[in-house]
């Protein structure tokens, strides 16, 4: 049971010592999941693994950078017709917005269940993971049509009333081939095969089901963290949730600080972040020889310390300034801005759009979802709450 494995964590003088060694390495050259392993079509191209850095993916990373902030100024901002870029990959390819928040998805739940204030923590807390472990607008659309259930999610104090009626809904849909959930972020591969039933009713039934026996003790380990592994640690402990998933389920989590009037998560921004698959390779791109955990943090902070001077180095080379994207809590919606405000949580992303970007410039990498422009009236325009973009695959390896 969930109660039994999620647990307050509590810790000791330090952990095991792991060994530092280079990750392409053993465990990477048995395992092809792992972006380092050597058997990947990619691997030759990796720059010289004895380079410090590597000057011309590090101008690439800003370059491109700057290039997809600049598309969304040039759609939404400026309004002018497609196309918004001259870059091939992002003509043909769908990336993600350089604000995690910009996309589709998270503005969903941002406008829908966090920036709710009627909405009491605990039940805020509860939507927020089982949006993220469907994490499709589309079905919480569609379950808010047909049910009362505010945000199409049964309040934690009624969901095992409500839960047979989800469960039906979810299996029924899958069913039919209409997915309740997308895979913008891949959950867990195995875990509904563990239970033997299709991927909507392990997590309607099983996931929900103990999430809901335990979401005191979710809570109470956020409040009381006295590092992000903690929180990293309880959300893991969720049936059905990775590590990379735990740490998306943190990041929505300071989203209850940054859109609402809640004070829940005792981190800054910058001090939420985790190293993903995606972003592990971006690192090995600009940084070859860094190699142990800390030294690929440590490259992280440096980008974000150089982020604004690069920008503008790029900007001024382009002839057209860098525009960031700010919350305006009065409109609740997004406005362009010349004030930078990256976070590592922006650094972290673009390093794992970085790395896609690279493979399909080297012509092995699996290409990203077409990119199709759709009308005005389905999208997010970024300043008054229309719908957000379509959020692309962010875990896909390639």
């Amino acid at each position: 049971m969930v109660e039994e494995a999620i647990q307050p964590v509590k810790r000791g003088r330090g952990r095991p010592r792991k060994n530092p060694g280079d990750p392409t390495q053993s465990y990477a050259r048995k395992n092809s999941a792992n972006p380092l392993a050597d058997n990947h079509e990619y691997f030759k191209h990796l720059p010289d693994r004895n380079l410090s850095v590597s000057e011309e993916n590090l101008q690439a990373f800003f370059e491109t950078m700057y290039e997809r902030q600049m598309i969304w100024k040039r759609r939404f901002i400026d309004k002018i017709q497609a196309p918004w870029t001259d870059d091939p990959i992002f003509q043909e390819n769908k990336f993600p917005n350089l604000y995690r928040e910009l996309d589709r998805s998270s503005w969903w739940l941002i406008s829908n269940i966090i920036m709710d204030d009627s909405m009491s923590l605990k039940n805020k807390v509860w939507k927020c993971i089982v949006y993220r472990l469907f994490n499709s607008p589309d079905f919480f659309e569609f379950l808010a049509s047909i049910t009362d259930w505010k945000g199409g999610i049964p309040d934690y104090e009624k969901f095992k009333e409500q839960q047979p009626k989800f469960i039906t809904i979810a299996k029924t849909l899958q069913n039919m081939g209409a997915k309740p959930f997308t895979d913008a972020y891949i959950i867990s591969s195995s875990f509904a095969a563990k239970t033997g039933k299709n991927r909507a009713e392990a997590y309607a039934d099983t996931a929900l089901s103990e999430l809901w026996g335990a979401i005191d003790i979710i809570i109470d380990t956020v409040l009381i963290a006295e590092s992000t592994r903690d929180i990293i640690d309880v959300l893991s402990a969720i049936p059905g949730v990775q590590k990379f998933i735990a740490n998306e389920l943190m990041q929505d989590m300071i989203y209850i600080n940054r859109f609402s009037k809640e004070d829940f998560i005792p981190f800054n921004v910058n001090e939420l972040t985790n190293i993903g698959p995606g972003s592990l390779l971006g690192l090995r791109i600009l940084f070859p020889n860094r190699v142990i955990n800390s030294q690929r943090v440590a490259g992280m902070k440096e980008l974000l310390a150089m982020a604004e001077e690069k920008l503008n180095e790029v900007a001024e080379a382009h002839g057209e300034p860098m525009v960031y994207a700010k919350f305006n809590a009065e409109t609740g919606g997004y406005e362009p801005s010349s004030e930078f405000n990256l976070t590592i949580n922006n650094i972290e992303g673009w390093l794992c759009e970085y790395s896609k970007y690279w493979k399909l410039s080297i012509e092995v990498g699996k290409k990203q979802r077409k990119f199709n422009p759709v009308s005005e009236a389905d999208t997010y325009d970024g300043t008054n709450g229309a719908k957000p973009e379509t959020e692309t695959e962010t875990e896909d390896l390639m």
